[in-house]
């Protein structure tokens, strides 16, 4: 009988690793939408991406001639991914949650004293190449 609870045991185990791990590839993507804040207007994107050690953020936005910068401070809890940008001049915080099932993100950005909403969209035909 305790053969069977310790093989129980395992499977159970090994059955919630797989899942946690199923969870966290949900989060992986390319998430981009525009963005816009007083009369500046333009297209953003993070790309998401986990290596074997940690998650990792890349920020992209042409018209600021940004490609694959890579944030800081990358924090995912639960549903929610938090990370910063460091220019010259600024510090950028991201506070994002995934919605949709992991088919979107909706997040603020605040740099100083003023905070802008967004929501984005993950590009599908990117998550299909992985």
């Amino acid at each position: 009988m305790k053969k069977y609870a310790l093989l129980f045991i395992m499977v159970m185990i090994v059955n919630s690793c797989a899942q946690q791990q199923a969870k966290e590839i949900g989060k992986e993507g390319i998430y981009s939408g525009i963005f816009s804040h007083g009369n500046f207007s333009g297209a953003i994107s993070f790309e998401i991406v986990k290596d074997s050690t940690d998650w990792k953020v890349f920020f992209t936005s042409l018209e600021q001639n940004a490609f694959q910068i890579p944030a800081r401070n990358v924090q995912i809890s639960g549903d929610s991914i938090h990370f910063m940008l460091q220019s010259d001049r600024y510090t950028y915080n991201f506070k994002n949650k995934w919605t949709d099932n992991y088919a979107g993100l909706s997040g603020s950005l605040e740099v100083d004293t003023l905070l802008t909403t967004y929501s984005l969209k993950e590009k599908l035909e990117a998550k299909k190449k992985v």
